[in-house]
């Protein structure tokens, strides 16, 4: 049970450095066009947008997990007896 929901960290650090690798093309951007404030404000609701679809795909990997293993107990899924 507690295997199942083993949080892998590998994507939520991909996130981040995505994250990190948007800033410079923020700062070159929105800073001499927008301001400072603006900027701060752009760069953080990127890193909850960014946050917001790496939950959302690690939701749906978790989901495909957890629901393949109930098929799997359950019996739903049949195979073949001669093979």
């Amino acid at each position: 049970m507690l295997n199942k929901l083993h949080i892998d960290s590998g994507d939520m650090a991909l996130a981040l450095a995505v994250w990190f690798c948007t800033l410079p093309i923020i700062g070159f951007i929105a800073i001499p066009l927008l301001g400072r404030w603006q900027a701060l404000f752009i760069a953080t609701a990127a890193f909850f947008l960014i946050m917001a679809v790496c939950w959302g795909v690690c939701g749906v990997k978790k989901f495909q997990v957890c629901y393949r293993d109930r098929k799997d107990v359950h019996g739903e899924e049949q195979s073949d007896p001669h093979t």
